[in-house]
C-alpha cells in the first residue's frame, strides 16, 4: 500500500486562484492522500470557493487571521495520524499530476526529496505529460559541493517543492517561525535532521508570479534575517564552501536593495552595504550577463543613484 500523504494549503484572500490550485491537487496520479485547506480568516469568498469543491480528499478548516506560519503549523496539527509525508502548497500555485508520486517515491524519514520549480505567469496552464526525469542523490550534504550549489539555484528557498517526513517533523517538534523568510528557516532546520537529499530534475511545482504580492515591498528584516541565515549555514558546512553560501544570499540582498531604490529610499540600503556579511556576499557573487555585471559593479561601489537609472 502506498504511504498516506497530507497536503497543507493555507488560504488567505485568494478567491481568483484557489479553485485552480485545488483542482490541480485533485488530478494526482496518486491515491492515498488528503488535502488540508486552512482558511486564515479570509475577507473575500475564498472559503466559499473551497467549500464548493466537493471531494472526500478535501478537508476545510477555518480560523482567525494569524499569518502564513501559524496557518501551516495549524495544518500540521490536524494531519491524519497515519500520514507518513507532508507537502505544503501555496493557494495561488498549481502542481503537476506527478507531484506527489514522484517526490514520495524518493522520500524517507532520513531523506528529503526536492523537485524543480516552474516559474510562470498567471496565464500558465500545465498540460504537459512528464514521464522520465533525472534524479541526483546527495549524501553528506553539508560537505557536498554539488548539493550546496542547489542553494544558489534557489531550490532551498521554498517548502513547496519538497516532500517532508511527518514523523520526523513530529519527533523534533519542527514548526514554522513567524519571521521572514519562514520557508528558508524551516528548510534549514529540517536539513539538519536528515542524512540524504534526492533532487528530481523536473519542474513538478508551478510557482505563479503575481504583481500584487506582499514580497514586492522592501523590508529591513530581510537584510537582518538573511545575514542570520548566512551565518547559520556557515556553521554547518565546510569552510571551503562558504563562498557558495555568500553567493546564495546575494540575490536576496540585491532584490531588497532594488525595492528600496524603487521607492526612493537610499539611507537603509547604504547602511546595510557597510555590513561585512553583505560585502562578503557581493564579493563572492559571480555576475552573469552584461546587465548583471553592471548591477553588481554599481552595488559593489555603492552607486545606488545610478542603479536607479537602470
Amino acid at each position: 500500500m502506498t504511504p498516506k500523504v497530507s497536503i497543507i494549503v493555507p488560504v488567505y484572500n485568494v478567491e481568483p486562484y484557489i479553485k485552480r490550485c485545488l483542482e490541480s491537487l485533485l488530478l494526482q496520479n496518486y491515491d492515498n492522500y488528503e488535502i488540508i485547506v486552512v482558511n486564515d480568516g479570509s475577507s473575500d469568498n475564498s472559503l466559499q470557493v473551497c467549500k464548493q469543491i466537493q471531494d472526500p480528499k478535501i478537508k476545510v478548516y477555518t480560523k482567525e487571521n494569524e499569518g502564513l506560519s501559524k496557518t501551516r503549523n495549524f495544518g500540521l496539527t490536524v494531519c491524519d495520524k497515519s500520514s507518513e509525508f507532508v507537502f505544503f502548497v501555496d493557494s495561488d500555485d498549481t502542481v503537476s499530476s506527478q507531484y506527489i508520486s514522484s517526490l514520495v517515491r524518493f522520500s524517507s524519514i532520513d531523506t528529503l526529496s526536492i523537485c524543480d520549480i516552474n516559474n510562470c505567469t498567471e496565464e500558465y496552464t500545465d498540460d504537459q505529460i512528464r514521464i522520465t526525469y533525472k534524479v541526483i542523490h546527495y549524501n553528506d550534504i553539508w560537505n557536498n559541493k554539488p548539493f550546496i550549489e542547489l542553494f544558489q539555484k534557489g531550490l532551498i528557498n521554498s517548502v513547496c517543492n519538497k516532500c517532508f517526513s511527518l514523523p520526523l517533523i513530529r519527533k523534533y517538534g519542527l514548526t514554522f517561525q513567524s519571521t521572514l523568510p519562514e520557508d528558508t528557516y524551516f528548510n534549514i532546520a529540517y536539513l539538519e535532521k536528515v542524512k540524504k537529499v534526492m533532487y528530481i530534475k523536473m519542474p513538478l511545482y508551478n510557482y505563479i508570479h503575481r504583481g500584487s504580492s506582499m514580497s514586492s515591498f522592501p523590508k529591513k528584516i530581510i537584510f537582518d534575517n538573511y545575514i542570520d541565515i548566512q551565518k547559520k549555514l556557515k556553521i554547518n558546512i565546510d569552510p571551503a564552501l562558504h563562498t557558495l553560501i555568500d553567493s546564495f544570499v546575494y540575490p536576496q540582498y540585491i532584490s531588497n536593495i532594488l525595492k528600496y531604490i524603487k521607492v526612493g529610499e537610499y539611507s537603509i540600503p547604504k547602511l546595510y552595504l557597510s555590513n561585512n556579511d553583505i560585502n562578503q556576499s557581493i564579493k563572492a557573487y559571480k555576475p552573469i550577463g552584461f546587465g548583471d555585471h553592471i548591477t553588481h559593479f554599481l552595488l559593489k561601489h555603492k552607486l545606488l543613484h545610478i542603479l536607479k537609472l537602470l
